[in-house]
């Protein structure tokens, strides 16, 4: 929750871009992170791209469907498959880059931690050592 905290439009926008969770729980997460309202909005913004894909696919099929009843064109069947398949290889790719943003998001958050510990576990040791010492 930490890390929507301090990045959460980075964070919701990669997340938006990418099925990688559900919707559903990705805004309950964010709803109870602090993160701001201005952020989360402007992080909707990454539904564009997997909306406008899911639309050229239906309307796709629709095509498909007429050609049927119209005769099969090559060069219109070549341009929707093209774009079929070059929409579903970038909602991919951007599956892939989410996931790698994320890993590292979480290890840097990670070592905040593990850092943060060391260096109370050390005053506390130094606080001992210098009571003992008296």
């Amino acid at each position: 929750m930490l890390a929507l905290d301090e990045k959460g439009f980075r964070i919701m926008l990669l997340l938006r871009l990418s099925p990688i969770m559900p919707f559903n729980i990705v805004n309950y997460a964010a709803g109870t992170s602090s993160m701001s309202f201005t952020s989360y909005t402007l992080a909707l913004l990454g539904l564009l791209p997997g909306t406008i894909l899911f639309v050229f696919i239906g309307g796709s099929a629709g095509a498909i469907t007429n050609m049927n009843a119209n005769g099969i064109d090559p060069a219109q069947v070549s341009g929707i498959a093209s774009g079929v398949l070059f929409g579903m290889l970038a909602m991919l790719l951007t599956t892939y880059y989410t996931r790698i943003e994320l890993k590292k998001i979480t290890e840097r958050r990670s070592s905040e931690i593990a850092t943060r510990q060391a260096l109370e576990i050390s005053q506390t040791l130094d606080c001992s050592n210098q009571v003992v010492s008296r």
